[in-house]
């Protein structure tokens, strides 16, 4: 690495330099995968552990808290919110289709959706999801 035009400082990066890479051997080539797939390598998957309870339940889906959101949707981030029974959604469509959809929560419970921004603040009550082509926007599901 160096810098063309010479000014008051060195024309050349000195030091260690470090890269990651990261190969897949699938067939699909499609924005879509290639978004889901740097995604998945860059966030470290995060595990919590839940105890048992004690009286056994059987669990309607056993693979994800949220359901029901549609292939080329990537959920950038979810946070809890601490002052109510909610959680903030960050999601991004990735394939380049309008997409409208209405997730479901793992408890089964009524849920009412929000649109918002970046800051929790409500923008208005919304029935489904809309999330256009190539867009990220942020979304609350809130329960009691």
């Amino acid at each position: 690495m160096n810098n063309y035009w010479t000014t008051n400082f060195n024309a050349d990066q000195r030091g260690m330099y470090t890269w990651t890479y990261n190969l897949t051997s699938t067939n699909e080539n499609s924005v879509k995968t290639a978004t889901k797939f740097g995604w998945e390598n860059r966030v470290p998957f995060l595990a919590r552990v839940i105890p048992a309870s004690p009286i056994e339940k059987k669990a309607t889906n056993s693979l994800s808290i949220l359901s029901n959101i549609p292939d080329n949707v990537l959920i950038i981030n979810t946070t809890p919110l601490e002052e109510e029974n909610a959680i903030l959604l960050h999601l991004r469509e990735v394939e380049g289709k309008d997409s409208s959809f209405v997730p479901e929560i793992f408890s089964g419970k009524l849920i009412k959706y929000f649109e918002t921004n970046v800051l929790d603040e409500e923008i208005k009550g919304i029935s489904k999801l809309n999330i256009k082509a190539l867009e990220s926007k942020f979304f609350k599901l809130s329960w009691k």
